[in-house]
């Protein structure tokens, strides 16, 4: 797929102890938005926990309220991105179209999120994609993430 710019939004660690939403990407509207890869990974000093973290994908019906965010361009060529992008906000979106993708991740591990190109995540001019951590982890669960994305 070709795209008109590809764009990626990363956060430095932050420790969380609620439900948590880690980013929330409209598209322009007249430009779709295909989700290529999200990863999420611990804190430098990431209390060693036996615990399962919950990362969910989809649809959002209204904004969680995250600071907005300036995306970087992938490409010196790209143009500035068309989407509008929030990030780290404990104010947490309801996922309104079910889950894309619902996955877990080890505390200390991380997990990623990197499909075939055949089942990537893609929405449509307009629509809303957030990326959550929807059951709040154990205390001083400290993690970061990237979420990189293309618009056509």
């Amino acid at each position: 797929m070709n795209f008109a710019g590809v764009y990626a939004y990363a956060q430095t660690p932050v420790t969380i102890s609620t439900s948590h939403e880690l980013f929330e990407i409209t598209a322009p509207s007249d430009r779709s938005v295909t989700i290529l890869r999200a990863k999420v990974f611990p804190g430098t000093d990431q209390t060693p926990l036996d615990e399962l973290i919950e990362f969910q994908i989809g649809l959002v019906s209204a904004s969680g309220g995250g600071a907005g965010v300036t995306p970087r361009a992938m490409h010196p060529n790209y143009a500035a991105t068309g989407s509008t992008v929030t990030g780290n906000s404990s104010s947490v979106s309801s996922l309104t179209v079910g889950h894309f993708h619902d996955d877990g991740f080890h505390a200390q591990q991380g997990g990623l999120y990197l499909p075939v190109p055949e089942e990537r995540i893609t929405i449509a001019g307009s629509d809303v994609v957030g990326g959550i951590i929807p059951i709040a982890p154990g205390s001083g669960t400290s993690i970061g993430w990237i979420v990189v994305w293309g618009e056509s």
